[in-house]
């Protein structure tokens, strides 16, 4: 327990905290692989996933190209019922929104990344 405490406070010597990144990079990069076959599987969606690490720094690879329709998935690993906001960093304002499950369109509000952010 104190190896890991040192790490996530601080403390460990910047090679320690760097083979922790590491470590953390590859275990999200593997847990991400599974998440996304049984997503895919739940929606029944015929095409691989995708996903956004840096979506909340307003920077997604993925969104990034005009000329695309994409599918996302937001997915709730709770069993209670939750109401948030999602960001999703697009390119232009010219989406819709279907929420698959009701086959209701659901609005959507679109705020403008300011041109600091998008450097």
């Amino acid at each position: 327990k104190q190896w890991y405490q040192r790490r996530v406070r601080g403390t460990s010597k910047q090679h320690v905290a760097d083979d922790y990144a590491q470590r953390l990079a590859i275990g999200q990069t593997e847990c991400e692989g599974v998440i996304n076959m049984g997503l895919k599987k739940l929606a029944g969606l015929t095409h691989d996933l995708k996903s956004c690490r840096m979506a909340n720094e307003s920077v997604c690879e993925v969104t990034r190209n005009e000329n695309s329709s994409y599918t996302i998935i937001v997915y709730n690993p709770r069993n209670l019922p939750r109401v948030e906001y999602i960001r999703i960093p697009l390119v232009h304002p010219h989406y819709s929104l279907l929420d698959v499950a009701s086959g209701r369109r659901e609005h959507i509000e679109f705020v403008r990344t300011s041109k600091e952010t998008k450097n």
